[in-house]
């Protein structure tokens, strides 16, 4: 009996260490970026790492995520996978995201990227700016991600 005890004992001290000593990426991820990714994407956290500018969270066999030093997003690239609607319709201004459904490209979207002045987004076979001031769109030469 108390061989039993000690033995079961013994096992539940390593199953316990073994779980702490288990790196969870997911479990790294600030809370704002979390929810993010819990909301838009339901991929398993490969990586995640900082930087200077901010951080980059990998999702297996799908996106790529870039925040900045505040935890907003300012990159979505989804390496070949067209970005999640919800995600579209929620974080991209209306005029640009009107546009891409009267052009009938809302589900071919697979790079977006938020910058200073507005947004980029990248299509399967073309690229588009919007200027945020003036409500602009216009096409970019830039190879599709992905590509080349």
């Amino acid at each position: 009996m108390k061989r039993n005890t000690l033995t079961s004992l013994a096992l539940l001290v390593i199953v316990a260490l073994m779980g702490a000593c288990g790196n969870n990426a997911w479990d790294e991820l600030p809370s704002d970026v979390a929810n993010f990714v819990n909301m838009y994407f339901n991929g398993e956290v490969q990586s995640y790492t900082e930087n200077d500018s901010g951080s980059v969270v990998k999702l297996r066999n799908s996106a790529t995520l870039t925040f900045d030093s505040n935890g907003q997003w300012t990159c979505v690239d989804g390496n070949g996978v067209p970005l999640p609607q919800q995600f579209l319709f929620d974080r991209l201004p209306s005029p640009l995201y009107r546009y891409m459904e009267s052009v009938e490209q809302t589900l071919d979207v697979m790079k977006v990227q938020r910058t200073t002045v507005g947004y980029k987004v990248w299509f399967a076979d073309s690229a588009i700016n919007y200027d945020n001031v003036t409500e602009t769109i216009s096409y970019f030469s830039g190879s599709a991600p992905g590509a080349g």
